[in-house]
């Protein structure tokens, strides 16, 4: 998952930004045309008189002393002027007796009455448009929409027998505690339908499909997936109700999964400015393996990618990845492999220990659930060894895997701790911050990650600013450093960075806090209110610093995906016929 916010130093200056409003008025300008068309050869079917024929608005524009032609092209063909006008946001059919300026309207009415033998107006001229029946009226307005609907057809048509891209309706990863998790989604797993109306298709969309779909659910209604196996040899119906608990930012609800990514990865050259930690290759990089320790593990989804990155988050690790070359000499070669190191990145933090939160949520048929795990536990040691950080917890039990823990919990009801034993498993997936829970995947619990101060660490930022453990933090503000104007406009952009962030545990939390600070570059500090101890309010300006261990050397504080970034995965869906195009087109 990525914040990634990727734009260029320059808006304006940036040759792409140009490429694409070209390709929009291009596009713009043939829906337009095929619009104008339906109307012109109805019109010309039914015996109209066309004067004009524009694609575009030929509008005299007069900048001062300058004065730019009405039209790029223009010519006269029979009857009706043909023409590119100078404006190219809309286009226009002149009828004979027919304007859209209702201030031509009379001067128009009076034009199209044929002058009798008395000289005095008489008949409609036979060939304008009022005089046409209410039929042929209503067949030339109703062209143009008829002749856009056509024609997107017969492209849909084309564009899906050729071969149409898209983002697959895979299980990216499960954010922890929601539904999806809690009933075992994996990274990789496909959703091939929706609802038990229909029939499988294992080409769904993830946003026009599964998203779409959960607009459409009333409150607490459920949806029934079904989900195929990673190696897409079996699949089971799972029944899921989606929570509202990031409605402030998505506006609907979620079953709780992240969009899947590729093996391609996003370059330091996507972005505008150095990162907290540099990415990791360069732009359209297409990892095939992974290297440790002269070890090379294959891999074929970006779910393996992150695991074994994860797994060996503490050590430098070699991508071995094909790039794409200039094939300038026509040598018909037109890729390399290369390989890249990762190295291992430490979180950047404030020197705030946060609390760790009661248990939310459990796994179904999980190793949590098993040993007596309940919703509401609060996890106070392992092995009676205190929880500690809440961000490297997950790691330190997976380092565990394979032996019995001892947990201890405090529970609602009980009047001493709960001893709870079970033996952890290696974990399928690496933590994930995101959803401000942390996930302990190797027993299958999330607990809540409250914005809650439980330590700090001396000589940090936060013991600085004299932050003291039992303080609360209230709002978040991110700060772009040194006056950077382009960091500021980027933070600006994203709608929630720039300004003061009510932390309310749901859309808003510690772990979005927390991630956001790794991917931004290292000059961005952070604006907490603080609701201390005593009651009083606080404000302080925190910057983030490197923290690799230097404060506890048994704490694992690295990133677990080395800071490699990639872009998002895409299919081609490929119409086997052309009635199967048609169909899909349509």
């Amino acid at each position: 998952m990525g914040l990634y916010l990727i734009a260029t130093q320059s808006m304006w200056l940036d040759p792409q930004l140009w490429v694409s409003v070209f390709k929009a008025m291009f596009g713009l300008g043939f829906v337009i045309f095929v619009h104008e068309l339906g109307h012109f050869l109805v019109a010309k079917m039914c015996g109209v008189k066309c004067e004009k024929f524009y694609v575009g608005f030929d509008v005299p524009i007069k900048i001062g002393p300058l004065k730019l032609p009405a039209a790029l092209f223009r010519k006269q063909w029979g009857e009706t002027e043909y023409g590119i006008g100078i404006i190219p946001l809309g286009g226009y059919v002149k009828m004979l007796g027919q304007d859209d300026n209702p201030a031509n309207a009379e001067a128009e009415a009076e034009r199209i009455r044929v002058t009798g033998d008395d000289g005095e107006p008489g008949e409609l001229d036979p060939r304008s448009f009022p005089a046409k029946t209410v039929v042929q009226r209503m067949a030339i307005i109703a062209a143009g929409v008829t002749f856009n609907l056509i024609f997107a057809v017969v492209f849909a048509t084309v564009a899906y027998r050729m071969g149409v891209s898209y983002t697959p309706c895979v299980v990216g990863q499960a954010i922890p505690g929601d539904p999806a998790w809690v009933h075992g989604l994996k990274p990789g797993e496909r959703i091939v339908q929706i609802g038990k109306q229909g029939e499988p298709n294992e080409h769904l969309r993830f946003t026009q499909d599964l998203r779409a779909h959960m607009y459409l659910l009333n409150d607490n209604q459920d949806v029934d997936l079904l989900v195929e196996s990673v190696d897409g040899k079996s699949r089971r119906w799972v029944t899921i109700n989606p929570n509202s608990r990031v409605m402030e930012r998505t506006s609907h609800r979620t079953i709780g999964i992240s969009i899947p990514q590729s093996l391609v990865l996003v370059g330091p050259d996507s972005m505008p400015f150095e990162t907290a930690n540099k990415l990791v290759g360069n732009d359209g990089d297409r990892v095939t393996a992974v290297v440790v320790g002269g070890q090379r593990h294959e891999v074929s989804s970006n779910a393996q990618l992150m695991g074994l990155l994860s797994e060996y988050d503490d050590k430098d690790v070699e991508l071995e990845v094909e790039r794409k070359l200039d094939d300038s000499t026509n040598s018909g070669v037109n890729h390399e492999t290369v390989n890249v190191t990762a190295p291992p990145q430490p979180w950047r933090r404030f020197g705030m220990i946060m609390e760790l939160g009661p248990i939310v949520a459990i796994q179904q048929g999980s190793l949590a659930e098993e040993a007596g795990f309940k919703e509401g536990d609060r996890i106070v040691s392992y092995n009676d060894q205190p929880v500690g950080d809440p961000i490297s917890l997950a790691d330190r039990i997976a380092n565990l895997a394979g032996q019995e823990i001892v947990f201890k919990v405090q529970r609602e009801g009980s009047s001493g701790e709960v001893a709870l034993r079970v033996t952890p498993g290696v974990p399928e997936v690496p933590p994930l911050l995101i959803s401000g829970r942390v996930s302990l995947e190797s027993i299958g619990v999330a607990c809540e990650l409250p914005a809650k101060v439980a330590k700090v660490i001396p000589n940090t930022p936060a013991d600085r600013a004299e932050i003291e453990a039992g303080d609360q933090v209230v709002s978040v503000q991110f700060l772009a450093g040194d006056g950077d104007a382009t960091i500021e406009r980027l933070l600006r952009k994203s709608g929630d960075m720039d300004q003061p962030t009510k932390l309310d545990g749901k859309a808003y939390h510690w772990g979005w806090v927390f991630s956001s600070i790794q991917e931004l570059p290292e000059t961005v500090r952070i604006r907490v209110e603080m609701q201390k101890n005593n009651g009083q309010m606080a404000q302080h300006d925190l910057e983030s610093i490197a923290w690799a261990g230097e404060f506890n050397q048994d704490d694992p504080t690295f990133n677990p995906n080395h800071n490699v970034q990639a872009t998002l995965l895409t299919e081609v869906n490929t119409a086997a016929s052309w009635g199967e195009a048609l169909s899909l087109g349509a």
